[in-house]
């Protein structure tokens, strides 16, 4: 099924459209991304770039090319075989933009591989700037977020601004009025707007930067496989003894600690949009049924909560107390342990050679016999 997104440069000739604001005058470009505040070319090399997955283990970019040429030309082709830590995949490099629409818009692409039709996963790449869970994560929701209360940001403007990118199926505004916040979780028929709103980024709302972020729900994260350690099968094989080092050396801790600070700022925002949704639930209930009971119930609750954060926090101190005192008697520990080793060495040394001797005192006597 073709589906008709827009291209990258209608939607740069879309921003100049008048929004309506909420007091019902026209407001002209209230809303701003970065196909506007920049003039740089339409074929900048972010847009370009794609990435392809579920091909055969042992296809060859030729075989790529010859496919994905017919939508024009393909200047960069990058082929990532199958090894003992990933399924094979390739990112392609477009001369223009545009390829990238045309691509998109004519999914599904199926391909034989060895008498197998496999159906190909094709998504836009998403810069290296951005979190990895981002990168790779395919969801169809956005979570706009503006640190401020304005009359501007309302579903009927959002909407008209952000349905550039596809078709909205839903758009829900989530107010944290403690916090002077306005959160809008977007919904569209699929992933691919929300790559292209991405890719847009910044976007403006009367001079002041949102933040747009993949809305990937703590369900979602919870059926993949993300949160846990990219732990990969050794090969038996000595010859690789590289492979096994590499996997423990300080780039891969630290791409693994990367990874799992994306994760948890996607779990973050997650339960946050939760619990402002629930507290905001439970507040209309308590509104409408107007019982004080209730009330002290949830303000019990909220100090019971107050109460176990500062428990939390108290529990944290201890932690990072206990993991300094750690740091700081390790070396010592270490040192102990190797001045224990060397005492047991030498002892055993004595202990061996006195067994010689005895056995030589043994052999003596027996020879004086």
């Amino acid at each position: 099924m073709i589906k008709n997104y827009p291209s990258r440069e209608s939607r740069q000739n879309s921003h100049g459209t008048p929004v309506l604001g909420s007091c019902g005058s026209q407001i002209t470009n209230i809303f701003i991304s970065l196909t506007e505040m920049s003039v740089s070319d339409t074929n900048e090399r972010r847009y370009c770039d794609f990435y392809v997955g579920n091909l055969d283990n042992y296809i060859d970019d030729k075989t790529i090319l010859s496919y994905f040429s017919k939508f024009g030309d393909i200047i960069g082709c990058n082929v990532f075989q199958k090894s003992f830590k990933r399924c094979c995949f390739a990112f392609l490099t477009c001369s223009k933009s545009n390829m990238v629409d045309n691509i998109m818009k004519h999914r599904p692409h199926l391909m034989t591989f060895r008498d197998e039709r496999r159906r190909l996963f094709v998504k836009r790449t998403i810069p290296r700037e951005r979190p990895e869970i981002e990168r790779i994560a395919s969801v169809n929701q956005l979570i706009i977020c503006l640190n401020k209360n304005d009359s501007d940001f309302n579903q009927e403007n959002i909407c008209k601004y952000f349905r550039q990118y596809g078709t909205i199926t839903d758009c829900k505004l989530i107010r944290q009025n403690n916090y002077n916040k306005t959160y809008c979780l977007l919904e569209f028929d699929d992933y691919d707007p929300i790559d292209c709103a991405i890719l847009d980024l910044p976007h403006y709302l009367n001079g002041n930067e949102l933040k747009v972020d993949k809305y990937i729900s703590q369900e979602k994260i919870k059926e993949s496989k993300w949160t846990k350690p990219i732990l990969y099968e050794y090969p038996s094989s000595e010859s690789n003894e590289h492979i096994k080092r590499t996997l423990h050396s300080q780039k891969h801790l630290t791409h693994e600690i990367d990874r799992l600070k994306g994760l948890i700022s996607s779990l973050r925002v997650s339960l946050k949009i939760k619990l402002i949704s629930l507290e905001a639930q439970y507040q209309d209930k308590i509104a409408k049924l107007g019982d004080q009971k209730l009330k002290e119930q949830f303000s019990n609750l909220k100090q019971k909560v107050d109460a176990l954060e500062d428990n939390n926090k108290n529990l944290k101190s201890i932690i990072q107390k206990t993991e300094l005192e750690n740091s700081i008697l390790e070396p010592d520990y270490i040192e102990q342990l190797q001045y224990e080793k060397i005492k047991f060495n030498n002892l055993k040394t004595k202990y061996n050679d006195l067994l010689q001797f005895r056995e030589q005192k043994s052999i003596n006597q027996l020879k004086n016999l």
